[in-house]
């Protein structure tokens, strides 16, 4: 079995989300900027931008059909996507993208995994 590195030539590179055609979802470095539309080298707009959305405990009920492909905008917080599917953000404890803490204010990408959590308590 060959590594990540040893597939890509012996290179390290880091990991692009692609879309479903297999291209970078993204062009350059300023296609990452908050607030600048994702476009692609011919000045279209990207429209195949998703994330993946799971949520957990009394959340779950909350959970869209399409919880797998989201569609969001390029450079959108958490807590937008949560104000877009009508999920009360105050119930939104712990979050987590691509399996690292992030917080109502992070900003999405696509491609992105995301965990969303509600306060717990109990003893």
């Amino acid at each position: 079995m060959l590594s990540f590195k040893a597939m890509q030539g012996g290179e390290s590179r880091r990991h692009q989300p692609l879309d479903d055609a297999g291209r970078p979802l993204y062009c350059n470095a300023a296609d990452h900027t908050a607030g600048i539309s994702n476009k692609k080298t011919t000045g279209q707009a990207m429209s195949n931008v998703h994330i993946q959305l799971k949520l957990f405990a009394g959340l779950a009920a909350f959970t869209p059909e399409n919880s797998d492909r989201v569609p969001i905008a390029a450079g959108v917080s958490v807590k937008s996507v949560l104000q877009e599917l009508d999920i009360p953000s105050i119930k939104a404890h712990l979050i987590f993208i691509n399996g690292i803490k992030g917080s109502l204010e992070s900003r999405l990408k696509g491609g992105e995994r995301v965990g969303i959590f509600p306060p717990v308590a109990g003893g």
